[in-house]
């Protein structure tokens, strides 16, 4: 079973608790996951299957200082993660990432158009990945808004 907090992705289960990044980290290391799995018999192939699952959150984690600057460049009050690097159907090679940011005014020398794409911009080139960012505020379809807000993550506040 994986959970996760940006603080703190751990898989619990077989009275062991590891966090997902350290199994990320392993992977990213060089260790194959038949490599893993024979230096920690308690874990399945299934457990690894669902670390890599999470590699959305875990990447977005990995750059929670850098993405509260970009937050704050941006006049940014609030941005949540959600969608798809939230739950197990997330693909490492064709998923993106999904935010949900509530602005506050531009900051001096931003406008509302670079507030916002500038934002997805540079969210890009920091996380290696395409980026969505849905402004809070023009997402008016009650149906999205409720499943959105259900499953999202907050990720930086002001």
């Amino acid at each position: 079973m994986i959970r996760h907090s940006l603080n703190s992705m751990e898989m619990a289960g077989h009275g062991l608790q590891t966090t997902v990044a350290d199994v990320l980290g392993w992977l990213a290391a060089g260790m194959s996951p038949e490599e893993i799995l024979a230096d920690h018999p308690e874990f399945t192939e299934e457990d690894i299957r669902a670390c890599l699952a999470y590699e959305g959150l875990a990447t977005v984690a990995r750059k929670r200082t850098d993405i509260a600057a970009l937050s704050c460049k941006y006049g940014v009050k609030r941005l949540r993660l959600f969608g798809s690097a939230l739950r197990p159907d997330w693909d490492a090679k064709a998923s993106d990432l999904d935010f949900l940011a509530e602005f506050g005014p531009p900051p001096p020398g931003i406008n509302l158009f670079d507030q916002q794409f500038g934002l997805q911009v540079d969210l890009e080139q920091l996380l290696g990945r395409a980026v969505d960012v849905v402004d809070w505020a023009a997402a008016k379809r009650p149906h999205f808004r409720l499943s959105a807000e259900a499953g999202a993550l907050e990720v930086y506040a002001a």
